[in-house]
């Protein structure tokens, strides 16, 4: 998919920020995101690998809804599953259009 920075992501962790990088097709890693700021529970650590997993629950949402589009049995209507109304509505804020 071309609609964001492919993954893996990877998170390199400093002393007051944690960096997301990306491959870039240079030498380089493209910086994502940076996560700036000193806590004590390590929510930083966790927002930073929140953050690293972007690409991989935007892919797992993409199969969630691709499961629903897909004809056959799914117990009833796949969109009325609250499941993937939860997968939609992240595509959604993601910026994805509905494809129903």
């Amino acid at each position: 998919m071309s609609e964001h920075t492919p993954g893996p992501w990877k998170l390199q962790e400093c002393t007051m920020d944690i960096s997301i990088l990306a491959p870039d097709r240079s030498n380089w890693d493209a910086l994502i995101a940076k996560v700036i700021y000193d806590d004590e529970d390590g929510a930083r650590l966790k927002n930073g690998h929140l953050i690293k997993a972007a690409p991989q629950m935007y892919d797992a949402l993409e199969a969630v809804m691709e499961w629903a589009r897909t004809p056959g049995d799914h117990g009833g209507n796949p969109y009325r599953k609250e499941f993937v109304k939860k997968a939609e509505a992240a595509l959604a804020a993601a910026g994805k259009e509905p494809t129903q």
